[in-house]
């Protein structure tokens, strides 16, 4: 063996003498004091249970005594053997009690030492973020008026409009959480906004009777308009062209997004004001090409800034900006024939219970981003348009959030609703999806602006550090112990220390080890606490989508003979821009803009 090994052995050694030596130690001293304690608690029992053999007793010293005094030995002897007679008969019965008493002392002592070993040995807290058991936290929860079942707990009504966040990886719990609180929301009768990315909530949570579908590609989808929801210059200006051409998030030059949605407002304008409203119009135009778009923007003056981005339509910036622009708007081309009466702002105000649906697939994820985000930012507007009323609940549900585009009034959601009464529960698997998407700083403000907060196991390591540090420190009175030893006995002993020290409540790893269906749930004005989601079984009531007709490639002929007709009436609407462009020329060409508020 080595040298290295043999200071193993030496060590194991003395730490394994130390060991014994301290158990000795503290049996010895034990049983000592349990014994003198039990034949106290002996005597005192037995003096209580047989006064006849105090009597005994008491009547032998008695003449033991005077035997000795008077040298009368005949008195003596008798006293002993009546004495010892006497206790021999109750001496089995003494012992056993002695040792009942004695064997509880000492598992008592025993217990007690080991009890002040490990309250030693613990941590005491000083200051910093803190766990709190479960049946502390439902204690002081008893004492609200809770409402939306989530883990193991009922969330104060409340909170429920400081809004919620939930991190997880796939099969984490995140939808099972999110599903058991939008059947609860659906039960109770609640209006509800919920985007649903992958296709796991429309099979289990869907009702005809009740809730709508908005889903182009999908024939139950309900019919809508951009037009409908557009009454003054800021659903163009601000809505409409922010909701649809998303802005860079800091990672691109927003140059091209400011540049397609100059060209976009000057084009809805125009349609607006000749009255092209419905969604093939829109289409017709986007798709006519830079150089009659051109022509087009000159007819209006909202028109002019978009016509001078794209002037030359060779050029490899107006190149850039349409095909930006085609991109985030090639939906209309699926929805031109798709215009209905539906109105997102009437369907808010309408008291009702219901749920939208905004259902995407992952075969037209990229198509359908755009218009979702739309929809989303005109009910937020619409919402933070509504007098204050804390009792009042409009339910915002994003899981998977970081699949949309930039929702540009989501941080203004988030810090402004809570006096409208929405409630806004976003869900995502890392943060790194929405930091790509907004960028780092209104990553931090849309994770700050919920105060509740379920973190499930984490895949991904950089969202399990943020998770870390974002719980923060604690501060602990720590407690130590260190061993010495040396070649005599004298020098072998056990130190007990204690110091401050600050750490990270939870560690990343933690996260990263987490088993399915367990958490930390972090309530606004509420400690961390560790939390199991409950598993429920929903049946299947729908299928995920049902797709349009027209749509399978076996319809694609009929669909070419409307594209064929579509073609046809754009080729007229661009007539009529010439002599449009024409009059606009002369001095009183220029068009009414009266229907402006």
């Amino acid at each position: 063996m080595d040298n290295k090994h043999h200071v193993r052995a030496f060590k194991g050694f003395e730490t394994w003498i130390n060991f014994l030596q301290m158990n000795l130690k503290m049996f010895k001293w034990i049983l000592i004091a349990s014994s003198l304690l039990s034949a106290g608690f002996t005597l005192i029992i037995i003096s209580n249970l047989n006064d006849r053999f105090w009597q005994i007793s008491g009547w032998c010293l008695e003449n033991m005594w005077w035997g000795l005094i008077n040298n009368t030995m005949k008195v003596f002897q008798p006293a002993w053997d009546i004495f010892w007679q006497e206790l021999s008969q109750l001496l089995p019965f003494y012992l056993t009690i002695f040792f009942i008493i004695l064997t509880a002392i000492t598992i008592f002592t025993i217990h007690y030492f080991r009890n002040r070993s490990m309250k030693q040995e613990e941590n005491k807290y000083i200051d910093g973020a803190k766990f709190i058991s479960l049946d502390k936290l439902l204690k002081l929860l008893s004492e609200k008026k809770t409402s939306i079942p989530i883990a193991d707990i009922k969330t104060p009504f409340d909170d429920e409009t400081k809004h919620f966040f939930i991190v997880g990886r796939t099969g984490s719990g995140k939808t099972q959480t999110l599903k058991r609180v939008i059947t609860h929301l659906q039960t109770s009768g609640s209006k509800i906004i919920l985007y649903d990315n992958k296709g796991d909530y429309i099979p289990t949570n869907y009702n005809q009777e009740r809730d709508i579908i908005f889903n182009p590609i999908d024939q139950r989808s309900t019919r809508w308009t951009i037009f409908n929801d557009c009454t003054s210059k800021m659903d163009i200006e601000q809505v409409i062209c922010h909701g649809m051409i998303p802005g860079s998030g800091g990672s691109r030059d927003p140059f091209w997004a400011n540049a397609s949605r100059e060209v976009f407002r000057g084009i809805l304008y125009y349609c607006y004001r000749n009255k092209m409203h419905s969604n093939a119009n829109i289409w017709d135009v986007l798709s006519s090409g830079a150089s009659k778009i051109v022509k087009i923007l000159n007819t209006i003056p909202e028109g002019r800034t978009g016509r001078e981005m794209i002037l030359d339509s060779s050029s490899k910036q107006t190149q850039g900006i349409m095909a930006m622009l085609l991109q985030y708007t090639a939906i209309l081309e699926l929805m031109a024939t798709e215009d209905g009466g539906f109105s997102i702002r009437k369907w808010l105000h309408d008291p009702q219970p219901g749920t939208l649906f905004l259902v995407n697939h992952s075969k037209s994820k990229d198509v359908l981003k755009p218009i979702l985000t739309l929809l989303l930012e005109m009910a937020s507007h619409e919402v933070l348009s509504l007098p204050d009323d804390y009792e009042r609940r409009i339910y915002f549900f994003l899981d998977e959030f970081g699949s949309l585009n930039n929702m540009s009034s989501i941080i203004e959601l988030l810090t402004r609703a809570r006096s409208k009464g929405a409630s806004v529960w976003i869900g995502t698997q890392e943060i790194g999806q929405i930091e790509k998407v907004y960028g780092k700083e209104s990553r931090q403000s849309i994770v700050n602006g919920c105060a509740s907060k379920l973190i499930l196991s984490i895949a991904e390591p950089e969202t399990a550090k943020y998770f870390s540090d974002a719980i923060g420190q604690i501060e602990v009175l720590e407690s130590g112990e260190s061993m010495s030893m040396g070649p005599s006995d004298v020098r072998d002993g056990l130190t007990f220390t204690r110091s401050s020290k600050t750490k990270p409540l939870v560690l990343p790893s933690v996260f990263q080890q987490f088993p399915d269906m367990e958490g930390i749930l972090k309530l606004s004005n509420y400690d961390y606490c560790k939390v199991k989601v409950p598993y429920v079984s929903y049946p299947v009531l729908n299928k995920y989508l049902e797709i349009r007709n027209d749509m399978l490639l076996e319809n694609l002929i009929k669909k070419v003979d409307i594209y064929k007709k579509t073609v046809e009436n754009a080729g007229d609407i661009f007539f009529d821009t010439d002599e449009r462009i024409n009059k606009s020329d002369k001095p009183n060409g220029r068009q009414d803009m009266s229907f402006i508020n």
